[in-house]
């Protein structure tokens, strides 16, 4: 039976809890179906790279901690971030190695796939509120184009942590069109879980950034109150990110910064771009810099070249990557005052392109991983291989359907204005997205596919609120038809409903 939602609008969200928890869980699992019908993972070289990082933290810990029967002799030696070379080590966060590692460790690499999953399902539960709830029908709906016509459950399966950056997006959303509707309780839960994503990736930090303050900005337009207790939060999540890695790095790097042993990314985008690679053919070798120290006169036009091959930085000493890192913003500027229309606009066309660019054909399936941090791959990893290839294309089609779908029946039905707001919040992080690690980085099809099911998800979730409301007004109509109206119904759209309130009046 449909029952009119309670009118105090806190508390309206009953999925944020332990049952929406376990629910989430669930719902993951059935999410993650990539690797239960491959039977396969699926990684990148990354994944091995952030395993051993997770390793190396344990290792450190143990060996302050003086747990002899956990670390060896060494391992206060033990580097504390570790690339696959064995040189200039490198990073992109600490909070991702050390859960991934000791889920791993425990329960095998497929566990911390759910794991991120059901995190990411429970931060979008968030958005839905007991009106949704009440016509399921739509959510299940839902969340079946999402299974199987979005990118969705690739991300969810994917060993990196590119879901990670969905996290930000959906709690900023929900600070901007459903906070009101949480608990204290649960908007601490959501905080807590969108300041852990955010200092998954140094990227991420960025875009949580760049989200929760369009988040706030559209609160503020829309002439919504924003507490003193909702600001504080937010800039406690924004926060979070660059104090920790300020914390770790001081205390086990020896240097204080807000993204630790980073690679050169934006410097790398650059050269290939050009700016900085004409920059440095004019400068070096005769410029007091690492750079030139190392590449000498030919300078890569290839980001890939410049990070990981010995023409590039690949052999650099930790040292001389120290000494880059120092150097690249010194660089970058430079670049930019020498060539300002070519820099800005390689920036725009990246982002532009990355915006619309996705794609799941750059994963890699593998077997397993073993104890040693292999991966292992077969003839039969290498087919799921091909297969995923074959059926790239199709998936990108089935997502902007979906997306049109989703639009157009939003648009016809009407939604909730509290939702158009969660939508535009959603789009400004799906532009963020584009900017940081497309325009920035590099234009790949899986940084923008891991977060474009996100507006799919809050139009589906609208439509299910909006669907309630409808079916709500109908039942109030046809209830009031089989009783005398009251004195205090007579003239009250609130209670009867507009069906119910247009008789009365034509009744009076």
């Amino acid at each position: 039976m449909l029952r009119p939602p309670n009118d105090n609008r806190a508390g309206d969200t009953p999925l944020v809890s332990i049952r929406g928890a376990a629910l989430a869980l669930i719902l993951a699992a059935l999410l993650c179906w990539p690797i239960w019908a491959g039977r396969a993972i699926y990684v990148m070289p990354d994944t091995v790279s952030y395993l051993k990082a997770g390793e190396a933290i344990y290792s450190r810990l143990a060996g302050w901690l003086d747990f002899t029967t956990i670390s060896s002799a060494g391992a206060l030696d033990t580097p504390l971030v570790v690339d696959d070379r064995g040189g200039a080590p490198v990073g992109r966060s600490f909070t991702y190695p050390a859960l991934f590692y000791p889920v791993h460790l425990m329960f095998g690499a497929g566990a911390f796939a759910l794991l991120q999953g059901a995190a990411t399902i429970f931060a979008a539960f968030g958005l839905v509120s007991a009106r949704a709830l009440a016509r399921p029908e739509w959510l299940i709906a839902g969340f079946g184009v999402l299974a199987l016509a979005t990118p969705l459950p690739w991300a969810a399966s994917y060993l990196v942590p590119d879901l990670f950056a969905a996290m930000p997006i959906l709690f900023a959303a929900t600070l901007g069109a459903r906070w009101d509707g949480l608990t204290p309780r649960q908007r601490m839960v959501l905080a807590a879980l969108a300041a852990f994503a955010s200092s998954t990736h140094y990227g991420t930090a960025m875009l949580t950034i760049t989200a929760v303050t369009a988040a706030l900005l559209i609160r503020v337009i829309a002439r919504q109150r924003v507490s003193r207790a909702a600001l504080l939060t937010a800039v406690g999540v924004m926060a979070f990110a660059p104090m920790l890695n300020l914390a770790a790095s001081s205390a086990t790097l020896e240097r204080a910064s807000t993204a630790p042993l980073r690679l050169p990314i934006l410097l790398a985008r650059s050269l290939e771009d050009g700016p900085a690679r004409w920059y440095l053919e004019k400068a070096c070798p005769a410029a007091p810099l690492t750079l030139c120290e190392i590449l000498g006169n030919r300078i890569p036009d290839n980001a890939g070249e410049f990070l990981w091959s010995a023409a590039g930085i690949a052999d650099a000493t930790p040292q001389q990557m120290d000494a880059i890192r120092a150097e690249e913003g010194r660089v970058l500027w430079a670049a930019f005052r020498a060539y300002p229309v070519q820099q800005s606009w390689s920036l725009a066309r990246n982002a532009a392109r990355q915006t619309v660019l996705i794609g799941i054909d750059q994963m890699e399936p593998a077997e397993r991983i073993t104890d040693d941090l292999s991966l292992v791959q077969s003839a039969r990893s290498d087919r799921l291989a091909q297969t995923i290839e074959a059926f790239d294309p199709w998936l990108v089609a089935a997502t902007w359907a979906s997306f049109a779908v989703a639009l157009a029946t939003a648009a016809y039905f009407g939604i909730a204005r509290e939702y158009w707001f969660a939508s535009a919040i959603v789009l400004a992080g799906l532009l963020a997205n584009a900017a940081i690690f497309g325009g920035l980085s590099a234009p790949v099809d899986r940084y923008q596919a891991r977060v474009i099911w996100l507006p799919i998800a809050v139009l589906m979730i609208a439509l299910a609120d909006r669907r309630f409301e409808r079916a709500r007004l109908k039942l109030g109509a046809l209830h009031q038809s089989d009783r005398p109206l009251l004195k205090a119904e007579r003239f009250s759209p609130n209670v009867i409903g507009a069906s119910g309130y247009a008789e009365t009046l034509s009744k009076k």
